[in-house]
């Protein structure tokens, strides 16, 4: 794997949100504090936006912010809607609210030259 951001990384991580967002939880987190839950939900956006629009600006796909955003938006609105309809979820504006702004703050850090991972790197002596 020469890059970090790529399209496999990408769709792995989507896939990983879609599944755990999906499945029911057996016994209630203990909560630290009332908001938790939400600084969870954007540092898991958060890494998603920013994996995106570096995947989009190393394909060198114009308004790769936008893209990005708007994609993070929508899967996070979609999740949220079908929890909705799920007896063992619930549907929270907060949590679209913060899926929003993790998503904003990915595509606001953004890498302006792709970085690299050399996973052959030799340590010369």
């Amino acid at each position: 794997m020469r890059y970090l951001f790529s399209w496999y990384t990408t769709y792995i991580y989507s896939f990983f949100i879609v599944v755990v967002a999906l499945l029911p939880v057996r016994f209630p987190p203990q909560l630290l504090f009332s908001f938790q839950d939400k600084i969870i939900h954007g540092l898991i956006y958060f890494l998603l936006a920013f994996l995106i629009v570096n995947t989009f600006s190393r394909k060198k796909i114009g308004n790769s912010r936008k893209y990005s955003f708007v994609y993070v938006f929508c899967l996070g609105l979609v999740l949220e809607m079908v929890h909705y309809f799920l007896p063992y979820r619930s549907f929270e504006f907060g949590d679209i609210l913060a899926n929003s702004i993790g998503g904003f703050l990915g595509v606001l850090l953004v890498i302006k030259k792709p970085l690299r991972v050399n996973f052959n790197y030799r340590i010369k002596r």
